[in-house]
């Protein structure tokens, strides 16, 4: 009884080990992910569109190419040549 109780409980503590992201690295991917989404360049946009999709769901991926196009701004990047770089910087 003693081995079954032992093993439901590492089971217990091994799965919200594994189910809680490690705030750094959290932190870390988010910062590379808001930096690399609003950093764009008229002259390879569609390349800065398709590398930051990783970043996204399917469906969240649909629902921001469908709110960039209706407003407008790919195709104000490409008429006034827009270079956009974002900086992350630190939590207020």
């Amino acid at each position: 009884m003693n081995k079954k109780l032992a093993f439901i409980l590492l089971s217990i503590f091994f799965e919200f080990s594994y189910a809680q992201p490690d705030p750094v690295q959290l932190s870390v991917w988010v910062n590379e992910a808001i930096v690399a989404t609003y950093t764009y360049s008229y002259k390879n946009y569609l390349e800065d569109q398709k590398k930051i999709a990783k970043y996204f769901t399917a469906d969240a991926w649909i629902a921001y190419s469908n709110a960039l196009n209706a407003s407008k701004l790919p195709e104000d990047v490409q008429k006034n040549l827009y270079n956009v770089t974002s900086v992350a910087t630190a939590p207020r």
